[in-house]
């Protein structure tokens, strides 16, 4: 017969594995009330229940290991091993701890007493599950006793080496295997230690240094080593009394010293302290008063309160002084920028003033190119006058109208020949609330003849309702028929057109535009057009684009040139509306 677990029925063999169970042979069995067979093998156990076998494994909860003993405590099935105790719920195994969270050993030989909870070997001895920590397991941590040397127990626990290890006689008696022989234990008679142990605190030394604690005690300052060291009185196995502390104001929570009894602390902080130290005895009664010492960790002379408003009253005097300097060296600075701005605004009119009579020459050199318009305009409404009286039979009407068109030219002429004057003054522009569109009309009016001779078309597109400038209107006329003949003049073998534009921009600004359908930009100079003296035709001055940009700067404006996606350039230049010129 092959290595295995057989089961005899009617004079024949059945291997637990041919009805779907573990391999191998089993570690331990038992057999429960219901019937069913229990079989541990290693992290898993098999239930055999007639026929029908169920096999549970990690995924089921089994982690002991080798199952060493099976045992039932009413309708759940405990089973131990090497890693521990485990119980079965009716689907699934669970793990239990003991209360301090660590997991026990070796478990072998378990014993359900009906009415005393669970018995069992451990690799430390003898273990005891009290019944009322069973009925109180849900957190999978149990309060366990443990009986061992101290106990009277004077040889090692055999284990998984005898099976069973562990057995209950009909007497009450609880019998385990050791290594020289069996040895029992008696629940019905298990004296309990009920008194709990006073708690005494022994000696502080703080620095290496020891200190009495029978008076007020005051710890210098600066502590690196605190040692407190505490004890408690048990008559009945004192090497089993475990211990809490809790140092308030530095632990937020009691530390389980266990049978440690000493309490150690490091770098303490000025301040009032009260130690407090609670024990339990072997059986787990606890001194829950416990007792209390009270200390003091005085300061360093750094770490006082005096101190320390020196330090913040020092701190406010140096950041007041540097809030004065701050203050001073603003005001320092805010006086000579004004200072600065003061010499600078002065700088500004005189320069404006300098440049203004060092352009004389050059208006002087353009004034015949600025009222050449209105002089030609007033020679040929002249000249229409005189051929109207000089006919045999006058047209006194048609003759009143050429000499009324020649009064304005001359008006005119008059007119930029006076803003010249105001330049050199240094008297500021006559500035009045203009329509940019009149304005525009009037100039193509004045410029349809020049057109008409170059076969130029004009056309316009003014936006209704257009805000009206501030501006002076002459000034404005200049640089509307400085661009305008400029594209007229672009355009001198071809037939051409030229559109003037308004419009309104989004920051309120009033935009015209001035486009022709001429040779454009001239190549590798388009950045220079607007430089006085600058031209590009033979009998040009270069000061028509120069005079149009002073003009628009000196309103607050700015002027540019582009190409046309075709042929020709627009100008384009904007003056900025007022408030009290919105129409």
């Amino acid at each position: 017969m092959d290595a295995g677990t057989f089961r005899l029925e009617r004079a024949s063999w059945t291997s637990l594995e041919s009805l779907g169970g573990p391999q191998g042979t089993a570690t331990a069995e038992f057999t429960d009330s219901q019937g069913r067979i229990w079989f541990g093998f290693a992290n898993m156990v098999a239930m055999l229940n007639g026929d029908r076998i169920k096999v549970y494994s990690g995924n089921d909860g089994v982690h002991v290991g080798a199952v060493t003993s099976i045992q039932a405590k009413g309708a759940e099935i405990w089973i131990g091993g090497e890693f521990g105790l485990e119980y079965f719920d009716g689907s699934r195994f669970h793990a239990l701890n003991q209360a301090d969270g660590s997991a026990l050993g070796g478990v072998s030989g378990l014993v359900a007493d009906p009415g005393d909870g669970l018995w069992f070997s451990e690799n430390q001895g003898i273990r005891h599950i009290p019944e009322a920590q069973l009925r109180q397991r849900d957190s999978g941590k149990v309060g366990i006793e443990i009986f061992g040397v101290l106990d009277g127990l004077t040889a090692d626990l055999r284990g998984s080496l005898s099976t069973p290890s562990a057995v209950q006689t009909t007497d009450g008696r609880i019998w385990f295997a050791t290594t020289l022989g069996v040895a029992w234990i008696n629940p019905e008679r298990v004296i309990r230690n009920v008194v709990p142990p006073p708690v005494f605190i022994e000696a502080v030394i703080a620095n290496g240094r020891k200190y009495d604690i029978s008076t007020s005690l005051k710890l210098p300052p600066r502590i690196a080593n605190l040692q407190i060291g505490y004890t408690a009185t048990s008559l009945t196995i004192p090497e089993r009394v475990r211990f809490r502390y809790k140092l308030e104001g530095q632990d937020k929570e009691w530390q389980d010293a266990g049978t440690r009894r000493e309490a150690f602390y490091t770098n303490l902080n000025p301040g009032s302290y009260q130690f407090r130290v609670i024990a339990c005895n072997n059986d787990g009664v606890w001194n829950e008063t416990g007792t209390v010492l009270h200390f003091d960790v005085l300061p360093a002379f750094y770490q006082t309160v005096t101190f320390r408003i020196l330090c913040a009253v020092a701190l406010v005097s140096v950041l007041w002084s540097l809030y004065l300097v701050r203050v001073h060296s603003i005001e320092q600075r805010h006086l000579e920028r004004n200072r600065a701005e003061e010499m600078l605004r002065h700088a500004r009119a005189e320069l404006a003033h300098i440049n203004r009579v060092s352009t004389m020459g050059e208006l002087t050199a353009s004034l015949a190119h600025e009222i050449k318009q209105p002089i030609g305009a007033a020679v040929t409404n002249a000249e229409a006058c005189l051929r109207l009286i000089d006919r045999r039979d006058p047209d006194l009407p048609e003759a009143r109208e050429a000499a009324s068109e020649m009064i304005k030219d001359a008006r005119r002429a008059a007119d930029i020949i006076e803003r010249v004057r105001s330049l050199f003054r240094k008297d500021s522009s006559s500035r009045e609330i203009v329509d940019v569109n009149e304005v525009i009309e009037e100039m193509v009016v004045m410029l349809q003849k020049d057109a008409t001779r170059h076969s130029v078309t004009m056309s316009t597109d003014l936006m209704n309702g257009l805000t009206k400038v501030m501006a002076d209107r002459v000034q404005l006329q200049q640089a509307l028929m400085n661009l305008m003949l400029n594209g007229i003049e672009a355009m001198p073998d071809t037939t051409g057109e030229l559109s003037i534009k308004s419009q309104l921009q989004e920051d309120g600004d009033v935009l015209i535009s001035v486009s022709d359908t001429g040779e454009g930009l001239p190549a590798g100079n388009a950045d220079q057009i607007f430089s006085a003296f600058f031209t590009t035709k033979s009998q040009g001055t270069g000061l028509g684009l120069a005079i149009t940009r002073s003009i628009v700067e000196s309103h607050g404006g700015r002027i540019w040139a582009t190409a046309n996606s075709g042929p020709g350039t627009t100008f384009q230049f904007t003056l900025p509306a007022r408030e009290d010129a919105v129409n």
